[in-house]
């Protein structure tokens, strides 16, 4: 009980208990900057690749193509489930439509340029420039259905109308696939575009039942974990070869480029930051400690009589030192629990974080306020109770 009254009679003297108060609160918004810039850097690092992500395509084995190549299926299927999203990708083939074509006995190219993708940015298309069927999108392309856009131009000379079917014969630059009813559910006017364009992925279906060895144009994707690139890279190299700029065959899509020159830049940064701030932590703490003893020394100078006082009735010395230790860092814990909150939402603190710095702070202002009382209490009583101002 006694101990409480001497507390609250330390708390009562309102000027040492504002200024404790004031340099408190600075001095965890010091320690709330500091440490705030840590978890920020770490946050910026982990969502690096939403932020600058990594692309990856499959190119000739100079580099210098990215499109007309030929991929082969089972490394395209390897890039494919190593750990990437937003997949691109795009195939070509040619078509034989009308009755003469179809009876040729050397097929001399077709009547019919034919397309494949699974997006509309994979195929560089716009949405401005096709004309669907009602009820019908850009969203077959992702898909494995029967069914196809033509141009507009096509469909004068075919005669062909959304809701129409096509019978074509579909050959690939090596092969021949089976004839396959398509229904048409759309138009599109994009100058120098396909005749036909279809689902990739139903095009790769109707090559391997045809016993075709199916071929893409093109690929590229993004990367999902672009942290653990190393990684990534070493398991790509089972599956392509190195871009060596002097390799004579320009179709061979077994190349791989990795497109992470930004990304690794601004990953080095911010992992030099991060062990920047890290390997200054300890000197920063001991300096908000020695700001702590040093604060605290000069607010309780005042009080070093009172404590002679009561050393010589009796009264131990950590039984003098005990409520002003008590106060002081109830004052610390208010002036970080006043600030911090702010500083927080001003900052965007995660919660875990923000009470992390909190105990770091009245951890640090523990220790400085009882190293200042140490020296505080390093008097010789009757030389203080006797000394004239």
């Amino acid at each position: 009980m006694l101990m409480f009254v001497q507390v609250k009679y330390q708390l009562r003297s309102c000027g040492r208990s504002v200024l404790v108060l004031c340099i408190a609160a600075l001095l965890a918004a010091c320690m709330a900057f500091y440490v705030g810039n840590i978890g920020v850097n770490k946050a910026a690092l982990q969502s690096l690749s939403d932020s600058v992500p990594v692309t990856v395509r499959i190119t000739s084995r100079n580099g210098a193509k990215t499109a007309g190549l030929n991929i082969e299926a089972k490394p395209f299927d390897h890039l494919t489930e190593a750990g990437v999203h937003d997949v691109r990708c795009t195939a070509v083939a040619a078509g034989a439509f009308s009755p003469e074509v179809r009876a040729q006995e050397m097929f001399l190219g077709g009547d019919t340029i034919v397309r494949a993708g699974n997006s509309l940015e994979a195929l560089e298309l716009s949405a401005d420039n096709l004309h669907f069927a009602d009820g019908q999108s850009a969203a077959f392309l992702s898909g494995d259905s029967a069914q196809c856009v033509i141009g507009e131009d096509y469909a004068e000379r075919t005669g062909l109308h959304p809701g129409d079917t096509l019978s074509l014969e579909i050959y690939t630059v090596r092969q021949s696939m089976n004839g396959t009813i398509y229904q048409i559910i759309g138009t599109h006017s994009a100058p120098g575009g396909a005749d036909v364009i279809l689902p990739v992925n139903f095009l790769r279906t109707e090559a391997e039942t045809a016993g075709v060895s199916f071929l893409y144009d093109s690929c590229s994707a993004l990367v999902d974990d672009s942290t653990h690139l190393k990684d990534f890279k070493a398991e790509m190299q089972k599956y392509f070869m190195d871009i060596n700029l002097s390799a004579e065959d320009p179709n061979a899509g077994d190349a791989l480029s990795v497109e992470d020159e930004l990304f690794v830049k601004t990953a080095s940064r911010l992992r030099q930051n991060i062990a920047l701030f890290q390997s200054m932590l300890v000197p920063f703490f001991a300096l908000i400690i020695g700001l702590v003893v040093l604060t605290t020394f000069l607010t309780m100078r005042s009080t070093r009589r009172d404590m002679a006082i009561a050393r010589s009735l009796g009264v131990s010395k950590w039984r003098c030192a005990a409520p002003n230790f008590i106060s002081t860092v109830l004052l610390d814990m208010l002036g970080c629990a006043v600030i911090l909150p702010i500083l927080s939402a001003a900052l965007h603190i995660p919660a875990l974080s923000a009470h992390a710095i909190f105990g770091l702070f009245t951890l640090c202002a523990a220790l400085g306020t009882a190293a200042a009382l140490l020296c505080l209490l390093r008097f010789d009583t009757l030389t203080l109770l006797t000394q004239v101002d």
